[in-house]
């Protein structure tokens, strides 16, 4: 039997900096560590520290300033280097809405 993967694109300001499958995806956000598995709920979280790609047993490791996070039919998209805010994650959601709408359209 298969490994069920998820299907997982990076992107920062230049485009596409990963995409492939994966088993998992870990990051970090306002309440800590956190694990994507394969057919995860939808979910979108911003982030910071780092995120690991796992394949199997081997690790992708990027470091992360901020980025946005999100799952949506065991796709998971995700965003580098928005800009710091020095506010809540809420506070920056809020204030931010058009360069978080405009990255969630490519």
């Amino acid at each position: 039997m298969a490994t069920p993967v998820i299907h997982v694109i990076v992107r920062d300001k230049n485009g596409i900096t990963a995409e492939d499958d994966y088993t998992a995806v870990s990051s970090y956000n306002e309440k800590g560590l956190f694990d994507v598995l394969p057919f995860h709920t939808n979910f979108i979280s911003l982030i910071k520290t780092k995120l690991v790609l796992h394949k199997g047993r081997e690790e992708k490791e990027i470091k992360v300033g901020t980025g946005l996070l999100r799952v949506e039919k065991n796709l998971v998209s995700i965003y580098l280097g928005l800009p710091e805010s020095s506010g809540t994650s809420e506070t920056a959601v809020i204030a931010k809405p058009l360069q978080i709408n405009t990255l969630l359209k490519q």
